[in-house]
């Protein structure tokens, strides 16, 4: 039982971070039946940024504070980086073949790769630990079950952050046109809706999610690569989808 019990947390806690990710991956496709597969590179540049954020701010002590702040830069140049990404490659290839758009995607993935490792090096970086050498230290449950100061940091965060989410999607008229973009794309123009708008916010809103998983991961895993986005962005990509209607799941269901 307390192996059960250990390993359910730890699966939870990983389990997290890749729903932070598979988010971005879903919201996407849901909109423009792409898959987006520099989603996963989104997640490195948000861990790099939070490096370079606290590196350049001086924020390499254990606070609560230089997390959130980290965090939130992260976040917001990931965003940033996403409109960027969606404005300049995948808008000019929208109206082609769903072919030409993939193969965009896996080159913009290996253009920011290598991009990273020209500019800065293929080394591990070691990420600071806002959250303490004594956040390690396992909280004992029962038995020889237990968990970490991170690891409820990293859960706790998630869950805050797929509430603020959920609250926009189903509660805002961004959300209401989100949507309505994702259920018919020509119908929501007819509507009034600005849908290059709307998509452009859903890349910023999926690539901020990534990026607040890369950061989050950083604290559970210090050490970040250019390459990190490559297999955690895999496993994340994990849809159900129906080459009959040519559907996708709104939600992950992520099993670790």
């Amino acid at each position: 039982m307390d192996t059960f019990v250990q390993q359910l947390i730890n699966g939870l806690n990983v389990g997290a971070i890749y729903a932070l990710i598979a988010l971005g991956y879903t919201m996407v496709y849901g909109i423009l039946r792409l898959i987006n597969f520099a989603h996963g590179d989104i997640y490195m540049v948000g861990a790099f940024t939070g490096f370079f954020i606290a590196v350049s701010l001086g924020l390499t002590g254990p606070s609560f504070i230089s997390l959130t702040i980290v965090l939130i830069g992260a976040m917001i140049v990931a965003a940033i980086v996403g409109m960027i990404i969606e404005r300049f490659a995948y808008r000019p290839v929208r109206k082609y073949s769903r072919m030409t758009t993939l193969i965009m995607a896996i080159g913009v993935s290996l253009l920011i790769e290598n991009l990273f490792v020209a500019r800065i090096g293929a080394a591990p970086r070691a990420f600071p630990d806002f959250l303490g050498s004594q956040s390690q230290l396992p909280y004992h449950l029962f038995g020889n079950a237990a968990i970490s100061k991170t690891q409820i940091v990293i859960f706790l965060v998630s869950i805050v952050l797929m509430i603020v989410l959920q609250w926009i999607v189903f509660r805002t008229k961004v959300g209401t046109a989100m949507r309505a973009v994702s259920f018919n794309l020509n119908s929501a123009k007819l509507m009034g809706i600005n849908t290059d708008a709307i998509i452009s916010l859903t890349f910023a809103i999926g690539s901020a999610l990534a990026a607040a998983g890369g950061v989050l991961t950083a604290q559970y895993n210090p050490n970040i690569d250019p390459l990190m986005g490559i297999l955690t962005g895999l496993k994340a990509l994990s849809p159900r989808y129906s080459a009959a209607s040519e559907t996708f799941p709104v939600r992950y269901l992520v099993v670790c």
